[in-house]
């Protein structure tokens, strides 16, 4: 017995506008008996978190992360699905992206003596330090949605490729009794901010980690940063 499908497909960029050397195009399949099932559920999902427009993954914030989350039922998948998910992101966009660079500087993952680069990396930016009661760190880290949900916003901003309010500065940090430069690519208007630390070369970056401004003080921490910038981006 034959069955039929709808197939819903879309392009990830315009090669004549973006100046891109290639285009991805990639669908989705419905099968017709189910279409009229899955349109009234993700109706039902819109009403209930009251979201208009087309859903497309360069609208995410922290308040719409409810309802993508909820559409991709993200929340339901078990530790190995969230794992696989995630890690094809990462490698699509940083691990197997040769063109991984922001502002002409290449970007590389720290390296930590006995351990795999980009597995630090990978594990750095879906999880979360651990803290005790008193909200101090206890030196271990755990899965965190918040972090994770947002992995592919990690290369539209490296790319400065997005509308938001986006502000580049370098801020001379003191760790372990040195001081250090580093630079903040600071989405101001989805509180979100990426930091990279140039190396000695002044030819690269490392990338340190990259999250949303979701903590107390978290915020106002990289505001205070930005009142004492730099003259020039490193």
């Amino acid at each position: 017995m034959s069955k039929t499908f709808n197939f819903y497909c879309d392009e990830s960029t315009h090669l004549q506008n973006d100046g891109m050397p290639y285009m991805m195009i990639a669908y989705v399949s419905v099968a017709c008996n189910q279409l009229k099932i899955h349109k009234e559920a993700i109706k039902g999902i819109r009403a209930r978190h009251k979201v208009r427009g087309e859903i497309k993954w360069s609208n995410v914030s922290h308040g719409a992360y409810p309802f993508y989350a909820e559409l991709l039922e993200l929340n339901q998948y078990d530790s190995y699905q969230r794992k696989e998910s995630l890690m094809r992101i990462f490698k699509r966009d940083v691990e197997e992206n040769s063109r991984f660079t922001f502002r002409k500087k290449q970007i590389r993952p720290t390296k930590i003596e006995g351990q795999t680069p980009m597995q630090t990396l990978y594990h750095h930016l879906t999880t979360r330090g651990d803290k005790d009661e008193k909200r101090k760190a206890i030196g271990t880290r755990s899965f965190d949605m918040d972090r994770s949900v947002l992995l592919h916003w990690l290369k539209v901003h490296i790319d400065d490729n997005i509308k938001d309010k986006v502000i580049v500065f370098s801020y001379e940090d003191r760790k372990n009794g040195t001081n250090v430069i580093r630079t903040y690519i600071y989405n101001k208007s989805q509180k979100y901010v990426i930091i990279l630390e140039p190396q000695r070369s002044k030819t690269d970056y490392y990338l340190l980690t990259a999250y949303p401004l979701d903590e107390k003080g978290g915020k106002k921490q990289i505001e205070k940063k930005l009142k004492k910038k730099l003259n020039e981006v490193h």
